[in-house]
Formats: C-alpha cells, sequence, structure tokens
C-alpha cells in the first residue's frame, strides 16, 4: 500500500531539506550545490537565502567565489536568474537553452535582431567604475558585423539577453555599489543525463513532489519522460489530495511533530516558489505574499513578510499569533539586524501585526 503524506509532514520534510529548520554546518558552495541553485534576481536575495539557512555565513566568501568564477549567476530554472557554481551552470545551460531562447525571441530586442550571439551571459561579480556603464561588448554580440548591438531606444540589452537586473541596480558582491559587468560563459556540451540529474537534485531536496512540480519549479517540458527513465530511482507517496507524489528511494521523510522556528526569507526563494501546489507552505486563508517584501515563515508557513529600507528592519505578521511566536519573530529580525549591520549600518527592528 502507498503511503499517504499529509502537509504537515510534506511542510517539515521540505524545510528540513533546505536547512530551514535547523541551520547547517555546511559550507556556502556545498548548500548551493545542494539546493540546485538560489533565486537571484535581485542580486542580494542569494545572501539572505544563506544567511537564513547556515549556521556560519560569510557574505564576503560569497562575494570571493562570484568574483573569481566559482559561482555564477545566469538564466536556468524557469528562465529566470539564479546563482548556481560554474559547473551547475555550464551543465544545465544547454538543457535550458531551448526556453531560454524562446523568452528572448518574445522580446522586442529578440524579434528585431534575431541574430545576436547565442552563448548566454552570466554575470562575473565584476563592477563597473561608478559612473560607468558596462562594456556591451562583454553583454553580447551580433552575429554579423551590419546588426547593431541593441535596437533604438532600448538601452538595456543585457536585461534582454539574459533576464537579468542590470545598470543602477542592486548590488551583486555583497556591500558594493555600481552596475555589474556580464561576461560570456561558454555552457558544456549538451548531456543526456543532465536532465535527469536536474530531476533528481530537485526530488534531493524539495520532493516528495509531482510532475506538476518538478515542472513548474524547472520551467522544462517533457519531464514525464526523464521521469519515467527514473522511476527504478524513485519512491511513490499518495498526496494530501491522494495524487502521486515523487521522491529519491532514499529521502527520508520528517517528524511533523519537530518545532519550525520563524525564518526571514528573501523576496524570491524557491523553497516557496518551487511547486505548483504550494500548499504545504501557503494556507489558502491566511497571509499571502506581496511584492518587494521577503517572506516570513511561522511555524513552518508563510505568516508575513519584512524589509528592510532606511536603517529599518520592519516585520509585518500577518496571521494570529501566541506571545511565544512573536518573541521568536523579534528574536530572528534582532540577528538579521546584527548581521547586515556591518554594510548597513545601525538598523532598527520594527515588528507590527
Amino acid at each position: 500500500m502507498t503511503d499517504r503524506l499529509d502537509l504537515r509532514t510534506l511542510n517539515r520534510t521540505t524545510l528540513r531539506r533546505h536547512s530551514l529548520l535547523s541551520r547547517s554546518d555546511g559550507s556556502t558552495a556545498e548548500t548551493v550545490t545542494r539546493l540546485m541553485g538560489l533565486q537571484g534576481q535581485n542580486p542580494d536575495d542569494p545572501y539572505y537565502a544563506l544567511w537564513s539557512r547556515l549556521a556560519e555565513f560569510d557574505p564576503d566568501g560569497l562575494g570571493g567565489m562570484v568574483e573569481r568564477g566559482e559561482m555564477v549567476r545566469g538564466q536556468l530554472m524557469r528562465g529566470t536568474i539564479h546563482l548556481v557554481t560554474r559547473k551547475q551552470y555550464r551543465r544545465w545551460r544547454p538543457v535550458y537553452e531551448p526556453l531560454c531562447a524562446r523568452i528572448l525571441s518574445g522580446t522586442r530586442f529578440g524579434k528585431e535582431t534575431g541574430l545576436i550571439d547565442p552563448r548566454p551571459p552570466a554575470d562575473t561579480g565584476d563592477r563597473a567604475p561608478r559612473g560607468e556603464s558596462p562594456d556591451p561588448g562583454r553583454v553580447g554580440r551580433p552575429a554579423r558585423s551590419d546588426v547593431p548591438r541593441h535596437p533604438p531606444g532600448l538601452t538595456r540589452p543585457d536585461r534582454h539577453l539574459s533576464d537579468a537586473r542590470g545598470p543602477g541596480t542592486a548590488t551583486w558582491v555583497w556591500g558594493r555599489t555600481g552596475p555589474a559587468r556580464w561576461a560570456l560563459l561558454e555552457p558544456g556540451p549538451l548531456d543526456d543525463t543532465a536532465a535527469e540529474d536536474i530531476v533528481v537534485g530537485y526530488l534531493g531536496v524539495f520532493g516528495p513532489t509531482s510532475v506538476s512540480d518538478i515542472r513548474v519549479w524547472s520551467g522544462l517540458t517533457g519531464l514525464r519522460t526523464v521521469v519515467d527513465r527514473l522511476r527504478h530511482r524513485l519512491r511513490v507517496y499518495q498526496g494530501p489530495n491522494g495524487g502521486e507524489l515523487l521522491d529519491l528511494a532514499e529521502g527520508e521523510i520528517a517528524d511533523p511533530d519537530i518545532p519550525a522556528p520563524p525564518r526571514l526569507l528573501p523576496e524570491y526563494d524557491n523553497v516557496l516558489l518551487g511547486y505548483q501546489d504550494r500548499t504545504r507552505f501557503m494556507a489558502p486563508a491566511g497571509a499571502q505574499p506581496v511584492g518587494w517584501a521577503g517572506s516570513l515563515l511561522i511555524d513552518g508557513v508563510f505568516a508575513g513578510h519584512w524589509r528592510l529600507s532606511r536603517g529599518v528592519l520592519e516585520v509585518t505578521i500577518g496571521s494570529k499569533v501566541n506571545n511565544g511566536q512573536r518573541g521568536e519573530v523579534v528574536e530572528e529580525a534582532e540577528r538579521l539586524a546584527s548581521w547586515v549591520t556591518p554594510t548597513h549600518g545601525q538598523v532598527r527592528v520594527v515588528v507590527t501585526g
């Protein structure tokens, strides 16, 4: 008989695999690899994501990895920007090339030229001198010399080439300012087993999940065939609604009674975005995410949001909590405020709701 898993068990299993029940002693590189990359549309988001998961996280260490090219930020899952290791990017990018090409073809730049160098740019972590723009030759090259680097009126070709945030936006290397430089990173050869590795890696940290969940997280099509090739390595569960959920055969299921401490996640975090069915974290009648704000988890579920602006870390609780839970939220917010103080200056915590 197939075991049936309830929402709380799925919640605690995912939180444990994401090191959100207790912070991990693992390294930055190990954690980025295990989590299958981190959302990076907002350049600071990977730093907050790792702070929430690691017992000891040094933002300068990650910045150094970016500058040395050991970590890159490029267009991958769902065609969005992710921070991954250089090895992951070179192996996975050929799998995502059709998706990324489709996205590019829908942009004004892609429609008006269609002739850009197909090699994808990746964020090198460099910074142009203050007041200067990135070198456009490092962003993309036309396939013919008579094609303009970008059509008239398009002042940010880097955004259209990589769906990345370009000059004048959030800092990429923690604590620095100025526009990012972009470089072309040659992907590796297309490997027939790369898609299987992507699915196995996803199930290892997000499972148990449905095929639809894998599709939503990855943005890839044809996954049913990939999953069928892997079934000898998988275990099947029933979800709360009776649907099929897949996990690695060796995947451990967490005790649903494990306490889940409050966590302050960045605006974009795959633990909340990596599913079609997000009910393991989102109660239909509960608090819902808002734009331009990080997410607050209380007892493992979405319960509010937070913002850091002008020296104030404001946490808004959108669900009913007891005094003990409120106190834990305040403690977590004060830890975050202390962590960002070296680069942001003195930060005051305000908890409302």
